[in-house]
């Protein structure tokens, strides 16, 4: 499929410079990009965001995605950076510009792109690893927060390669104003100013990318979430049985390490059973109805009760 959109009708864009952001400035506009990589004497950050942006600044870009709006992160061929400011903090792999190859999965089919080939949002991952440097050459999430959802892992060329989210997406907010945070660390010196986005070719797909997540939509945004950077996914995630009866439930596990998912389905459990992988109300009632919810996992990935 072709483009989705136009960027030249759709879309007016503002360039602000690292020292006039501010709450005020940041207000009329639904989305920012923060392009890490931005040259330095036009008013970029010069791949030093931490560096650029003072503590202010850089809470004035937390509370503009609290607010319902959108933050798109862009750090490709920049050093390694420090993401402890943002809600949901990490670190990645960054090999450098290399000019490689490497290998590139759309984890999950949702607005940001998908592995349709008959539907409009349909990126060719494929593609994109081989007939650019944007994926050998990217940055890939190697520690991680829960509330980040996968959509892109893939295996770049750094020594040793190392194989992580490369796309990936949190919310952020209260209830009736929930943001969203983009994270793309793919390098983008393949796509032009003037590139199209289309799913034809390598450098088209980029722009396609960057096209929709541009149109991505917030409060609500649609996203599935169905695999998070790390740890476990359990659906459904609240659930009521009559004790006694059947209680069915699938789950969605993700690797620190690795970036890779699985996913299974439980065999069928008895809703007065306690479940390790589950919080039960304080004891397994003879009576009436048992809530499951699912854990949270802890900072460093691990649901209690769960073997690792």
């Amino acid at each position: 499929m072709g483009p989705t959109g136009n960027f030249a009708t759709e879309f007016l864009f503002t360039p602000l410079h690292r020292l006039s952001v501010t709450a005020a400035t940041l207000a009329p506009f639904d989305t920012v990009l923060l392009n890490v990589a931005s040259p330095f004497p036009g008013g970029g950050l010069n791949c030093d965001v931490v560096g650029n942006l003072s503590p202010q600044q850089r809470q004035d870009l937390v509370n503009f995605v609290g607010q319902g709006n959108k933050l798109i992160i862009y750090d490709s061929e920049c050093s390694p950076q420090d993401y402890s400011w943002l809600p949901f903090p990490f670190t990645t792999n960054n090999p450098g510009g290399l000019g490689a190859r490497g290998t590139l999965t759309i984890v999950e089919d949702n607005t940001l792109g998908d592995n349709d080939s008959t539907d409009s949002h349909y990126i060719d991952a494929g593609l994109v690893a081989s007939a650019t440097d944007a994926v050998g050459d990217m940055n890939v999430m190697v520690t991680r927060d829960q509330n980040w959802c996968l959509h892109m892992s893939g295996t770049n060329a750094a020594t040793p390669p190392a194989t992580g989210p490369v796309h990936a997406y949190a919310r952020y907010g209260t209830v009736g104003s929930v943001g969203l945070f983009i994270y793309n660390g793919l390098d983008v010196d393949a796509m032009g100013f003037f590139t199209a986005p289309n799913s034809a070719t390598g450098p088209g797909n980029l722009a396609k990318i960057w096209l929709q997540e541009l149109q991505q939509s917030v409060n609500p945004d649609g996203l599935p979430c169905k695999a998070p950077v790390v740890g476990i996914k359990l659906e459904p995630a609240t659930d009521e049985n009559l004790v006694g009866t059947p209680h069915r439930s699938s789950w969605e596990s993700g690797s620190r390490s690795t970036g890779q998912f699985q996913r299974d389905r439980w065999a069928q459990h008895w809703s007065n059973r306690c479940l390790q992988s589950t919080e039960l109300s304080d004891r397994c009632e003879r009576s009436g109805v048992i809530h499951l919810r699912q854990q949270r996992p802890d900072r460093n990935g691990h649901n209690p009760g769960l073997l690792h």
